[in-house]
Formats: C-alpha cells, sequence, structure tokens
C-alpha cells in the first residue's frame, strides 16, 4: 500500500531506477569518488538486473564504462604479463622459418666436454619450462614410431613436431665465454631437468655503429661468401655424406670433417658419423653464431634431439656420451611399458632404419617443421630484461594450453627454491639476524605440543569462525596468528602474498657484540650458521625464533600446494581455494614448523581445530603431505648449514664473501638437481609414493638422530638437549640429501651379495620388497630390529601393514644403522666416531646455555673445543663404526652424473668400507638376531657360507639379566653345598675368592643368594623389583634429560630451543631412550672399545648392565660364616615363595570383589583392549587377552572420584583431598587392598610418550611379569 509499483523485470527498469540500482550496488569506483562500499546481496535479492535498451541510455553506460577502464589498474601478475607481451610485439621482428626434423641438433647451441667425449645441449633461458625426461622420453618413442610396442592409449600422437613451435634466433658469438653478468649476457642452462647455470651468452650481433635492427633477416636470407643462407642450412638433410658435408662447411669445419673421415672405414654407419659431426659441431664452438631456442616446444626439441642420436639426455646435465643407447628401461619412467620381450636391438633396429630412410631422402626425419621464429631486434632493451619476457610469455602459452603436458612436481619445488635462494642479499649472507621481533609470549619455551585429549583446552574451536580464540587459547608468536600469515598459507605463489611477508620477517642485522644494527635491515632466506641458533636466538629472557625457522616458514607452504595440487590433480589456483590445502598449511605452521625429527611425527590434539583428522603417526595416512614437505624444507635448510663450512679463522670480509657466494651457489646448484631430478631418479613412481617416502625417511631419520643424541649424551651432561638433538639431526638430514642425489630416493643394489654379507637383516626385508619372496622374515626382522624405535615410529615400522607398498632402502639402511650404534654404544662409549673427536659433554653451564657442545681432539684440557660447526658433528667411519654413506656408497648403484670428484669420493667410501671389513674380518655389520615365534627360512651371509642368525639352531639372543635367574640358582646351591662340607673341616676359606667373585654378579644381576661375612642372605628379588631394574637404565636417562631441561627453564640461557619444544617435549618420544642399561664409568671401561663382530658388546659386564641399586649398597663381602639355618633354598624358602605368590593373587582376588560389592558408580572394573594396554604401555608384544594368564597381568578401573583415589594411592593427598575421603568412606580401604597389590600403576608408572591420559581411569599392572613377557629383551 502506497508503494511504488516496480517496473517488470522483462520490460526492464526505467532509467532512474537502473541508475539508483547502480549507484547502490555496483562496485565500479567513480573518478574522484572515495570509496566505494561493496553490498552482498541477499538469498531473497535478485542479483540481476536487466539495463535499459535506450540508445541515451547506453551511450551513458559507455562513457562511464570508459572512465572506470582509464581508473582500472591491473594486478602485479597481470600487468607483468601484459608488459611481457608488448615487449615481445614491439621489440622483435618474426619470420616463419621450415627446420628438418634432422637439423635440430645442427642448430642447436651445443658444447663439448674436455676430455671431448660428451657434449652437453644448453639453452639461453627463453622457456619457463625445465625438460621433463619422461615426457622427452615418451615423444621419443613416438617420433620414432614406438619402437618398444608399447600400448599407448591416450598418450597416441602423430610423429610430427606440431605446429605451433615458437623460436627466438640466438647471436651468440662466444657463447659460455661471454663475460657476464650485464646488460647484454644472460647466464645459459643445460637442456635437462636441472636447473644449473653453465655460462653466459647473448642475443643480439656487438651493438656498435654496425648495428642493424634487420640483422636477422640478414642472417635468415643472405648467403655469406656464395655460402648457405641460415634459411636454407635449417633444410639440409643431415642423414646423407652430402648433407654433412654442407654441414662441415656452413660451421668453416671442413678441413676437421676430412680429417675426421680418414679415421672411417666402409663399415662405419650413418649413425656413427652424425654423431662424430655433432661432437665436431660442439668443439668448434667459436666458428658458428646462430642458433634456435624454443620458447615453445622445449620438450619437442629435447625428444627431436634424443631421437636424432636414439640416447637419452643426461637429466642433471643434458648430455650424450654416445648414440644409440637407449634401452626399454628408459620408457618406463614415462609411463610406457615395453612390449613383451622387447630389448634395446629392437629400439636401435626402429632407429636405424628411420635413418636409412632419411639417407634416401624419405621418412621422418626428411621432414620439416615450420617454425615461428623471432629475434631482438632493439639495441636498448636488456638482454636478461628480454629473457624474463620470453619466460612469462611461454607460461602464458602454456595456460592457454591448459597444461597440457605433464609438469615435474619437484622440478617446481625446485623453482621455488631457486627463486628464494636467489634472492639472499650480501648483508644476509654475511651476518646474522636479530630475531628479538620473533619472542614468544610464553618466555622460556615455543608451546609445548598437546598430545593428550585432556590437554587440550575447552571448547569445541574451528579455526575459520574462531581464529581469535584459537590464538588466545593456543599462545603463540603473534605472526602466526595475523591476517598476512593466514593470507600467504592459502595463497603462497600470489606475488603481493609472497613478497609482503617477506617483509614482515624483515629485521635488523646482529653486530659482533651480539647488538643489533638497526640501520641494516636483512629478510630470509638466512644462513643457518651455527652461531644464530646456539648464540643469537637464547639472547634476551624469552624464547626467540631461529633462522631456520623462518626459512621453513617461506618455503613450506609453497612445497604443500604443489604437492597437493599434484595428488589432488588441480591447478595452483584451484588449490589456492581450497580450504582444506589452506588448513593444512596453516595447522603446519603453526605446530610443526618449530619443531623437528621424532617431535614432528606425533599429531598435536588440536588437529581438528583446522579440519585434520588426527591419527597415530604424521609420516603416513592422509596428512603426511606436512611431514614429506617440511622434509623438503628441512633439506634446503642442511645445504643452507654448509654456506660457513670453507670459513677460515682470520679472514678478510671480501674474502670471506667470496667464499661463501662460491659455497652458496653450489649448494643452491646441488638443491635444486636433487628436487629436479628426484623423480626421474625414482623411474617416476607416482605423488603419492614420492610422498610416502619423503615422509618415512623423515621418520628414519628422527629415529636414527634420536639414537645418536642417546650414544653422544654422557651422564652428568649439563648440555642443552634441544641443541645436541638439532645438530645430529641436520647432519642426518646432510647425509640423506648427498645419498638421494648420488643414488635416487628409491636406490637400487649393486649387488644382493653385498647387501646379504654387510646387513642381512635389509636383505630379507629387500627380498620381500623387491621379489615377493620371505614375507614372514621380513616382518620378524621388521618386529625385532624395529622395536626399539619410539612410540610413535613403532606403531608404522614393526607392522606388517608397513611392507605392503615398497618402501625405499635408505630408509632402512638409516634404521638399520641406529640399530648398530644401539648395540654398539655399552661396548665403545670412547671410540671417536665424531668427524672433530670425542665428544665429552657440558660440565659445568655455559653463559650461553645452547652453546654447550663441547669435544676433544687428543689428551688434555688444552685440546677441548666447542662446536662452532654443524659439520663436525657428523658420524665417521672407523674400526667399529659406519657411516650411512660409506655403506650407501658400497651397496647402492650409481644414478647421477659421475665427475672426477665424486668418482673419487665413490672410490674414498670403498676403500673405507674395505678396511673395516678387513678389521673386522669381513663379518656383517648388522647380524642377525631374531626372536621368532614361527620357524624361519636360514639365510646365509655370503660370508664364506656362515649362516645369519634368522632361526638358526644357535640363535644369538640379547642378554637380559632375567637369564640369570636359573643359573645363579643353580650355582647359589652349588656353593652353599660345597660351603657345609668345607665347613665341617674347617676349609670355608678355599672359596672366599669364588664366593666374593659370585657377590660381584649377584650385586649386578638381582638374582641369586647373597655370601655375607654372617650368612648366606636369601636376597632373590621377586620379579617386580627386578623388571623395574631391568629398565632402570632407560627411565634414568629419560629421566636425565628432562631434569636438565625443567632445572634451567626459567634461566636466560635456556630461552634459546632450537625447534619449539625440545627441552619441554623431548620426553614425549623418548620412551625408548636407552636400549642398555647405564653403566658407571668405570664398567664402561673395563669393557674395553671393541664390539664383537655381530655388533653384541665385548665382555660379560657390559652385556650384563647396571647393578641392583639394592645390591650395591648391601654389606661389603667378607669371608662367610656358615649357618646351619640359612642356608640353601629350604622348605620353608619354598612355602614362603609359595605364601608371597598367593598373597598377590588373594589379594587381586579380594580387589575385584570389594570393587564388585560397592555401590554402581562409585568404582567398576573396565576392560581395556589390547590394543589400548600396548599403547599406554610402549610394549612390544600385544597381549592376548583371551588368554586367562594375559589377561590377570592387568587391572583397570573407572570412577568420576578417581582424582581422590590418585592422590591418595600416590600418598601426596593434600588436607582438602583428606577430607574428602573420610566423606567417602569406601575409598581408603580400596586404595588399602591396591596397595597390597603390590602393582605398577598408571599414576606414576606410565611411559612419557604413552597414550594413555584419561582422568577418570586407572590401569594397574604386574609389572615384572610384563617386562619380561610383552618387552623385548634388554640389547
Amino acid at each position: 500500500m502506497g508503494k511504488k509499483k516496480r517496473t517488470s523485470s522483462r520490460q526492464g527498469p526505467d532509467a532512474a531506477s537502473f541508475k539508483k540500482s547502480k549507484t547502490d550496488k555496483t562496485p565500479v569506483k567513480r573518478k574522484g569518488s572515495k570509496e566505494t562500499k561493496f553490498t552482498t546481496p541477499t538469498k531473497t535479492e535478485k542479483t540481476s538486473v536487466v539495463a535499459s535498451t535506450q540508445k541515451k541510455d547506453l551511450e551513458q553506460y559507455s562513457k562511464e564504462a570508459k572512465e572506470s577502464k582509464e581508473q582500472f589498474k591491473p594486478g602485479n601478475e597481470e600487468r607483468k604479463g601484459r608488459e611481457a607481451k608488448l615487449m615481445i610485439a614491439e621489440k622483435t621482428k618474426r619470420i616463419p622459418l621450415d627446420v628438418t626434423n634432422s637439423m635440430w641438433p645442427f642448430v642447436s647451441e651445443v658444447t663439448l666436454s674436455e676430455d671431448g667425449d660428451t657434449v652437453h645441449l644448453v639453452r639461453n633461458e627463453v622457456n619457463h619450462n625445465t625438460i621433463s625426461p619422461s615426457l622427452s622420453n615418451e615423444i621419443t618413442n613416438n617420433f620414432l614410431g614406438n619402437p618398444i610396442g608399447a600400448n599407448r592409449g591416450d598418450k597416441l600422437h602423430d610423429p610430427t613436431m606440431g605446429t605451433d613451435m615458437k623460436c627466438i634466433l640466438t647471436y651468440n658469438e662466444k657463447g659460455i665465454n661471454n663475460k657476464g653478468p650485464g646488460k647484454n649476457v644472460e647466464q645459459l642452462r643445460y637442456c635437462s631437468s636441472s636447473l644449473t647455470k653453465v655460462g653466459y651468452g647473448t642475443l643480439r650481433p656487438p651493438i656498435d655503429e654496425s648495428y642493424s635492427p634487420d640483422w636477422g633477416d640478414e642472417v635468415l636470407k643472405k648467403e655469406k661468401d656464395k655460402n648457405l643462407s641460415f634459411e636454407k642450412y635449417c633444410v639440409l638433410n643431415s642423414c646423407t655424406d652430402e648433407g654433412l658435408e654442407s654441414i662441415a662447411v656452413y660451421n668453416n669445419i671442413s678441413d676437421e670433417w676430412e680429417e675426421k673421415k680418414k679415421t672411417f672405414n666402409g663399415e662405419v654407419s650413418m649413425a656413427f658419423k652424425r654423431f662424430e659431426m655433432l661432437k665436431l659441431y660442439a668443439k668448434h664452438r667459436n666458428k658458428r653464431k646462430y642458433h634456435l631456442d624454443p620458447m615453445e616446444g622445449g620438450h619437442r626439441k629435447a625428444g627431436i634431439f634424443q631421437a636424432n642420436f636414439c640416447a637419452q639426455l643426461n637429466p642433471e646435465d643434458g648430455s650424450i656420451s654416445d648414440c644409440l643407447t637407449f634401452t626399454p628401461d628408459h620408457f618406463l619412467i614415462a609411463g610406457l611399458k615395453p612390449g613383451k620381450d622387447i630389448t634395446a636391438n629392437h629400439i636401435t633396429g626402429a632407429y636405424a632404419a628411420a635413418i636409412d630412410e632419411g639417407t634416401n631422402d624419405k621418412g621422418f626425419f626428411l621432414e620439416t617443421t615450420r617454425v615461428d621464429v623471432s629475434y631482438l631486434s632493439d639495441r636498448d632493451v636488456s638482454v636478461p630484461t628480454f629473457l624474463q619476457a620470453c619466460r612469462v610469455c611461454s607460461e602464458s602459452i602454456a595456460r592457454e594450453k591448459r597444461n597440457s603436458a605433464t609438469k615435474d612436481v619437484f622440478v617446481e619445488c625446485a623453482k621455488c627454491v631457486e627463486e628464494f635462494i636467489g634472492t639472499m642479499s650480501k648483508e644476509a649472507l654475511l651476518g646474522n639476524p636479530s630475531l628479538k621481533k620473533f619472542e614468544y609470549g610464553g618466555e622460556n619455551k615455543f608451546p609445548k605440543k598437546i598430545s593428550a585429549q585432556k590437554d587440550v583446552p575447552k571448547g569445541n574451536f574451528d579455526w575459520k569462525t574462531d581464529r581469535d580464540k584459537i590464538c588466545r587459547k593456543l599462545e603463540n608468536l603473534p605472526i602466526l596468528s595475523s591476517d598476512l600469515f593466514e593470507r600467504y598459507a592459502k595463497d603462497p605463489f600470489n606475488k603481493e602474498n609472497y613478497s609482503d611477508f617477506l617483509k614482515e620477517l624483515e629485521v635488523p642485522r646482529m653486530k659482533k657484540n651480539n647488538k643489533e644494527d638497526d640501520k641494516v635491515l636483512i629478510k630470509p632466506p638466512f644462513v643457518v650458521t651455527y652461531k644464530s641458533m646456539a648464540v643469537h636466538a637464547g639472547l634476551g629472557e624469552k624464547q626467540r625464533a631461529t633462522t631456520e625457522m623462518l626459512n621453513k616458514w617461506c618455503l613450506l607452504p609453497r612445497f604443500i600446494h604443489l604437492l597437493l595440487a599434484n595428488k589432488k590433480n588441480i591447478s595452483l589456483v584451484d588449490a589456492a581455494k581450497d580450504d582444506k590445502v589452506g588448513m593444512t598449511v596453516i595447522y603446519a605452521m603453526r605446530h610443526h614448523v618449530t619443531s623437528h625429527g621424532t617431535l614432528n611425527l606425533s599429531y598435536d590434539a588440536c588437529a581438528p581445530w583446522y579440519g585434520l583428522n588426527k591419527g597415530y603417526n604424521m609420516a603416513e595416512g592422509e596428512n603426511n603431505v606436512i611431514i614429506a614437505a617440511l622434509y623438503l624444507t628441512e633439506i634446503v635448510n642442511a645445504a643452507l648449514t654448509t654456506i660457513t663450512n670453507n670459513d677460515g679463522v682470520h679472514i678478510g670480509k671480501k674474502k670471506l664473501f667470496n667464499s661463501r657466494t662460491k659455497q652458496l651457489a653450489k649448494q643452491t646448484s646441488d638443491v635444486t638437481m636433487l628436487f629436479s631430478t628426484m623423480n626421474v631418479y625414482a623411474n617416476n613412481p607416482g605423488i603419492d609414493t614420492m610422498i610416502n617416502q619423503l615422509a618415512w625417511l623423515y621418520m628414519a631419520d628422527a629415529e636414527l638422530a634420536h639414537d645418536l643424541k642417546n650414544l653422544t649424551k654422557v651422564k652428568l651432561d649439563k648440555v642443552h638437549p634441544g641443541q645436541l638433538v638439532y645438530v645430529h639431526w641436520i647432519n642426518c638430514v646432510n647425509e640423506s640429501r648427498s645419498m638421494i642425489k648420488q643414488y635416487g630416493l628409491l636406490p637400487e643394489i649393486k649387488s644382493t651379495e653385498d647387501l646379504k654379507m654387510m646387513f642381512p637383516p635389509m636383505y630379507h626385508i629387500y627380498n620381500y620388497l623387491e621379489c615377493g619372496v620371505e614375507k614372514d622374515v621380513c616382518l620378524s626382522v621388521a618386529e625385532h630390529f624395529y622395536s626399539k624405535v619410539t612410540s610413535t615410529s613403532k606403531r608404522t615400522l614393526p607392522k606388517q601393514s608397513f611392507y605392503k607398498e615398497k618402501s625405499s632402502l635408505l630408509i632402512h639402511l638409516k634404521l638399520m644403522h641406529a640399530y648398530a650404534l644401539r648395540t654398539l654404544k655399552g661396548a665403545n662409549p670412547k671410540v671417536a666416531f665424531l668427524r672433530a673427536g670425542i665428544y665429552i659433554g657440558c660440565k659445568a653451564k655455559p653463559k650461553f646455555f645452547r652453546d654447550s657442545l663441547r669435544y676433544r681432539v687428543g689428551d688434555g684440557s688444552e685440546n677441548e673445543r666447542t662446536l662452532d660447526k654443524f659439520n663436525l658433528f657428523r658420524l665417521a667411519t672407523n674400526d667399529v663404526y659406519l657411516t650411512p654413506t660409506a655403506t650407501a656408497a658400497h651397496l647402492f648403484e650409481t644414478k647421477c652424473a659421475e665427475n672426477d670428484k665424486s668418482r673419487e669420493s665413490r672410490e674414498k667410501y670403498q676403500e673405507i668400507v674395505d678396511m673395516w671389513k678387513s678389521a673386522n674380518k669381513g663379518r656383517a655389520y648388522v647380524t642377525m638376531s631374531v626372536r621368532q615365534d614361527k620357524p624361519a627360512k636360514k639365510a646365509r651371509t655370503g660370508n664364506g657360507g656362515d649362516d645369519a642368525d634368522c632361526g638358526d639352531d644357535e640363535e644369538t639372543k640379547a642378554l637380559t639379566k632375567t637369564k640369570f635367574r636359573q643359573p645363579m640358582s643353580e650355582l647359589g646351591k652349588a656353593l652353599d653345598k660345597c660351603y657345609k662340607e668345607h665347613a665341617k673341616n674347617n676349609q670355608h676359606d678355599m672359596l672366599a675368592d669364588v664366593l666374593t667373585k659370585y657377590n660381584a654378579i649377584q650385586k649386578m644381576v638381582g638374582f641369586g643368594k647373597l655370601f655375607t661375612g654372617t650368612a648366606i642372605e636369601h636376597q632373590e628379588y621377586d620379579d617386580d623389583a627386578v623388571s623395574e631394574d631391568e629398565n632402570s637404565g632407560e627411565g634414568e636417562e629419560r629421566n636425565d634429560n628432562i631434569d636438565h631441561a625443567d632445572s634451567d627453564s626459567g634461566s636466560e640461557e635456556d630461552s634459546a630451543s632450537g625447534s619449539d619444544a625440545e627441552n619441554a617435549g623431548e620426553e614425549e618420544n623418548a620412551s625408548d631412550d636407552s636400549e642398555e642399561d647405564d653403566l658407571s664409568d668405570s664398567d664402561r671401561d673395563e669393557g674395553g672399545s671393541d664390539g664383537n663382530a655381530d655388533g653384541t658388546p665385548a665382555g660379560d659386564d657390559n652385556n650384563i648392565g647396571t647393578e641392583n641399586k639394592d645390591a650395591r649398597n648391601a654389606t661389603q663381602t667378607s669371608e662367610p660364616v656358615h649357618d646351619s639355618n640359612s642356608h640353601g633354598e629350604s622348605a620353608k624358602d619354598k612355602d614362603d615363595n609359595d605364601v608371597d605368590k598367593a598373597e598377590k593373587e588373594d589379594a587381586l582376588t579380594a580387589l575385584n570383589k570389594y570393587i564388585d560389592g560397592l555401590k554402581e558408580g562409585e568404582v567398576k572394573r573396565t576392560v581395556m583392549t589390547a590394543e589400548d594396554i600396548e599403547l599406554a604401555l610402549n610394549l612390544t608384544t600385544r597381549p592376548n587377552l583371551k588368554c586367562k594368564d594375559d589377561r590377570a597381568c592387568f587391572c583397570s578401573l573407572k570412577s568420576d572420584d578417581m582424582k581422590l583415589i590418585k592422590e591418595l594411592y600416590g600418598g601426596d593427598a593434600s588436607e582438602e583431598v583428606q577430607e574428602e575421603i573420610v566423606k567417602k568412606t569406601w575409598i581408603s580401604p580400596l586404595v588399602e587392598l591396591m596397595r597390597a597389590l603390590k602393582w605398577d600403576s598408571s599414576i606414576n608408572g606410565l611411559p612419557a610418550s604413552s597414550t594413555f591420559k584419561e582422568e577418570k581411569d586407572m590401569l594397574l599392572w604386574n609389572g615384572g611379569v610384563v617386562s619380561e613377557k610383552f618387552m623385548s629383551p634388554m640389547e
């Protein structure tokens, strides 16, 4: 009522109403206006408006649209794209050109190696791509007519070069000898998957008075000295003798060709002649100037080059050393399965037939391709700027084609690394950053990982809607709560997000006196120097971030986006819109960047707040991409720790800069080459497999670093535990980086006999993974050798499901080395196993707590040093220890192109292994010592016919204290009887020496009777006490670590955790920190420094382990006195033992009856699953709860008053709690019955990494029986 009737949308609104609607709702910012507010239509509003069709209105709309366009400012990416296309259009001239397929090698830029045998294909970087060997091999197979007989399916294409080739004509008189950089030169690259730069080249003739903007037309059309023009040169037939002669004439190498032909005999093939011509063409680089570099069609050029010589380009340096070298295996990486019975001869035959056709002026090699050729005509445009424009245009063409060519995701990762490291400033290269800007408000430590559900802040939160609440609940660095952080996490390839994020990380440089230099600001990438981690991170009163963290913040989002985009088969643009991808990055950045090693393998209990499913082990499952991406960032950081390796003690600033610049270039090249060839050397197994292998290798390195920490750490060591772990961790990653580059992520074995001899257990794993045989043996090996890893890895490695998919032998090599280190630890504590010398620990807390790693290079305090470079802590090979690098060189096939230096290095490692073999009489490094429930096949070590001990008749098992129970009991009885006989004749002194030695053993193991000066006392310890003592070494070492961290947690020096919560969280995954009981220094010295060849410690004392504490404090031994009432195991002793056993059984029965008699709801027995019990107690063997004996070892309770029960049972009940307990009269009798049981409880007996954290539950277990039945024996 009273409202104006609205115009029908079919007729269109009148001009006035349209203008009003447009003014209110359109997002166009008009000229002169301050700000336009955007309104979001409601669900009931119509979001489309029909414009007026009146001529007057349309003219008005057109005028306003023009004004709006004038005000429009394109985004950064769009602007760059437009400027690049405009430059190519305005600064170049274009000419169509025909090129025969046989001439592509002879219009390319190539160089010859110094030895004259290897031809390298190089290119000016006018294409945004690097070459994917799989794609170029697929193209080569297509060009040669599918000689491998593969069923190509959707990969079937006509064998042509296509019609869309776009090339740049380059003038490059001196090639790689040009001096640069400068406005007229740019670095050349190998035509390969590598990003390595090889020299400098240019694109146009020298700029002088004779320079002509039409130089390209003159080159193409004009004949020089009555010789061919470049246009006619490109259509020669190189498959004929006449064609080769013409190539020699055009390139001024006729004399050289004539000399070469004299070496030919009548049987020389045309294939051989063409390759010899290519080498001459490459050698006399100074006699030619013009080449074609593809801006579009780079893979086709690589494919046609390979087809011309039937040889694959080396994926690292784009080289071939001979022709006719293709085999069917080369095409497997392209996903092409050769037909049955296809051999290399079939490929060679197809190639020879194609060359014969070309010789007869027909066939594929004589066909021509029409190429769109451009050349740089403008004399003022700088060559680097022009090449950048070419790359932008090339990428634009790829987008237009919807990325029809499959890109290698790891090549894209390599590009990210090169872009990132390439921006390092001189100041950042020479100095360290002051990261005071990134102090954590919690002062000493970064937020500890929340592993238990009960520790999660109460509330049902979601990052998308409750970000501020989450940031308040989980206090972290402020930058990880900002809008900029979230934008970068969700779209890291947006240039503005990337540059803004780097700008936010910009900080002052640190001076030599550890003060800030506000005049010089530096931003990532940062060199990860030891000083930046050990000293600068600990300045001030609060915990600071470290250089390695900031580097990871920059790279991790990009790596995760690339991997997930490839995994989901979506573009990076779509990945940026995918909420799941963004949440994955945000969770990883907030909860995993500040940690490393084993700490990163477990989920944070807050993961569901980010929409992630929580699992047991981050290295497996749907979120393992986080661990895989983290491992890639750790590889980059590992490379950046080596920048200072060549620094001298007293070196000038200029020399230091030159030294570090050279090292930075080398490390950048190494990392980009490793990434870009990773897929190739693994034979393109697929993105899922690659992610799995990287995540599992992260887990293996974490376990090895964890064991190295245990191996190095000494008693009363005040070393910063986080720094000690990080140094070992980064060296393990560095070692893996070297091995992946050399042998690939999925290495191949040189000789199974070598593997069988050095690592018999890994040989059985290899047999199952590669050949599908010996499954039972493989699983037995895994159960035994991988049962002492940290609790998170234990959920993965020993399980049968882990071996359903092929896993890299690098993973098992690292884990086997970790096992060897644990085994050798007790017998060889003072062997110099570090490159720098012997680790001696930190006796007194230093000024900077993290700067506490000390070693000795000789005898005397004057030879003690403090660590200042990471690489000094690398494991060294000697007569006792072997490094993974040395054994990998001995076992694995080399996949990368070797130079003299790498060949010498490999030969050196082989010599080291041979020396170790000689010193250890050719025995295995890790022997089979497997406890098996089922008989397994015997395995031969290959060492003189000796049997490996996998299921052998004389099975070698680990020596444990419990194995002394029966022998000591029998020996005690015999000595007692013997003593009685001698005492009758007053000759008991004759046994004094024997009894003294017997007492020494009794003190160590706790079994048998202790002979004292007055009597033979009954000192047989019950199961509980002995089992606790068996594990005391592990518990003591773990508690040592906790005490050190906690005792200094409030100090300044402790404010520098290398990664998140090493101080606070080290114990979370340290349930298996020590496989042997701690020995006193005298015990260790007596053990000697030589181990048995099978990896077990030499000397009985080391095998026995720690002395029992009660026995250690017993009365000093003296001459025993006969007492007939206390000798032997009399009937009374047996009765006492039976009564004790009955009392325990009665206590359990009484406890159960009491609980059953209580009111419902006060307390009740619960039934925990076998799996829950296994995880709660870190058992290595799961109990069978269907078995009465197993079930009788455990008791689980639940009560709403469990807090009161626990406090009373633990003996620390407060007055308030006591008052509450008095009111609840049933609690005290219950606790008394529980104490009478004398079992361990979940109050204080759970392992540090246990998953049993329920507040209302309580678990009790028979400690002695559980340790004996369900825990692996002491090593």
